[in-house]
């Protein structure tokens, strides 16, 4: 499992950089208006994604299943193509949701009359290339299946290294939202293509053919796949509907600012994510052979594991997140977006671990009414508190309405997942979370002291003070949070390595 969520990180990291790169590039060519729409548009087409829904994880589930049965090509086929049919349903509601979201954009937003032009071709691209990725997905869902998340992330970085280099060229050909737009059209197209040459060359078994399907298959991935789009749902209420209130109730300069602080903790879900896609299938089957022990193994190791991997950068940005801001994008930014990541962020740290293997093992056991009712109504009252609080305390109220459902649904669904596993709630809670919040706090207080007696601002300073603290809590972890760890010490496998290493050499 290490190898592929490890592959994972690296994927995430490299977008992470990526987005790193491109976005102060990006704010600089096309100027904060201009990207603010380009937010909202990017907010209101994802709701696009919500028709596809738990499709692909249904896909993976369904892959997965067949594929633990020897010599059963047939029902993989059966499944591959099934999955295929229903994707390609679903591209076509694309691009009729696509037309109606156009009339909504249109009428609802206050786009800058020398921006509009540029702002409804790059709408219209948008959702052409959420259509393209739908069917696009296929490739990526057979190499999850067969546990292959080198090669799939290996697709998936090329493409977004297509992405990468043709923003930097079309925008300093002209700044244009529709060529920012083209750029992420390229990036599926060639994510698809080179995804379908890999699987022919991996696996020869397996034939994407739509005549394969049949309607009993295409109605179980398309049933388990309703039953996550409705935790989707909630996500996207929760995540992408601030910008749309913001941009219908401020400015779009403010969009730009949310969006930053916003984004920085959505990257840190996508780190999680990459745990999440390797938890699920991996449950999956450990609930089939009945393995209780290791299922329970799989869920207190990875859960604190997510936590450690999240509070390293999470307490950086809620110590320096403002300084940090300032020197990557400016400072105008810096302090209101700083400011944001004070309130949003601390609800999240039970929410990581709750994503990234809570939320899966309630996925792999079947049992969704409780979590998609849950994330659903998590959602709901994100946007009504936003709506409610967003003219009395603008970004605040926003960030507040993020704040308290996200750290809601993260308590109950660790509950959910405890119970379906035999943990006591307590042990989890001592074991995952009190260790690692003891482990975190001499970096923390290493952080403030940096903060107030030093006054960081420069990338050498904000870079040493770093990498200090991450040495500070990679000792803190290693004495305490892990040592005699009973389902991972990562200090005795140190040893195996080394002894391993000894012997070789000898």
């Amino acid at each position: 499992m290490l190898k592929n969520i490890g592959s994972n990180w690296l994927l995430m990291l490299a977008t992470a950089a990526a987005v790193y790169v491109l976005t102060p590039f990006v704010i600089g060519h096309v100027g904060a208006a201009a990207y603010g729409v380009w937010l909202v548009i990017g907010s209101l087409c994802g709701y696009l994604y919500l028709i596809r829904g738990g499709v692909p994880a249904s896909s993976v589930r369904s892959f997965s299943r067949a594929l633990a049965t020897p010599d059963n090509e047939d029902g993989l086929n059966i499944a591959v193509a099934s999955s295929l049919s229903v994707y390609l349903i679903q591209a076509a509601l694309v691009f009729i949701g696509g037309a109606v979201l156009f009339g909504v954009f249109e009428l609802a937003f206050n786009v800058p009359d020398a921006i509009r032009p540029q702002a409804r071709i790059a709408f219209i691209i948008v959702v052409v290339q959420i259509g393209v990725n739908f069917p696009g997905r296929l490739p990526l869902t057979v190499m999850e299946a067969h546990d292959d998340f080198v090669p799939k992330n290996l697709v998936q970085f090329a493409s977004l290294m297509v992405r990468f280099a043709l923003t930097i060229v079309l925008l300093s050909i002209e700044a244009s939202l529709a060529l920012l737009a083209t750029a992420l059209l390229a990036q599926f197209i060639v994510e698809f293509f080179v995804g379908i040459f890999v699987i022919k060359r991996m696996y020869p078994a397996v034939r994407v053919r739509l005549v394969n399907a049949t309607r009993e298959e295409m109605k179980t991935i398309a049933k388990t796949g309703a039953a996550i789009l409705i935790i989707m749902l909630g996500g996207q209420l929760a995540y992408r509907t601030d910008t749309l209130v913001i941009g219908g109730f401020l400015k779009m300069e403010d969009v730009s600012i949310y969006g930053l602080a916003n984004n920085l903790t959505q990257q840190m879900v996508e780190l999680i994510l990459a745990i999440a896609a390797v938890v699920m299938p991996r449950a999956t089957k450990l609930m089939a052979a009945a393995e209780h022990d290791e299922l329970r193994g799989l869920t207190m190791r990875w859960s604190k594991i997510a936590l450690t991997l999240m509070l390293a950068p999470g307490i950086y940005l809620l110590v320096l997140g403002q300084e940090f801001i300032s020197w990557w994008i400016n400072p105008e930014l810096g302090m209101p977006a700083g400011h944001l990541l004070w309130i949003i962020l601390p609800s999240f740290f039970l929410y990581f671990p709750a994503r990234g293997v809570a939320e899966p093992v309630m996925v792999a056991s079947g049992k969704l009414r409780i979590p998609a009712t849950a994330a659903l109504l998590s959602g709901l009252v994100n946007l009504g508190i936003s709506i409610a609080l967003v003219r009395p305390l603008g970004l605040n109220g926003v960030a507040i309405g993020t704040a308290i459902p996200t750290a809601v649904l993260g308590v109950l669904l660790i509950y959910l997942a405890c119970n379906e596993v035999g943990l006591s709630v307590w042990s989890y809670l001592r074991y995952v979370v009190v260790k690692n919040t003891v482990g975190a706090l001499p970096a923390a207080g290493f952080l403030l002291w940096c903060k107030f007696e030093l006054k960081p601002h420069g990338f050498v300073s904000l870079f040493g003070i770093g990498v200090a603290m991450l040495v500070i809590y990679a000792a803190c972890c290693a004495a305490f949070v892990y040592r005699n760890d009973p389902h991972l010490n990562p200090m005795a496998k140190f040893r195996q390595i080394y002894r391993r290493l000894r012997r070789n050499r000898g």
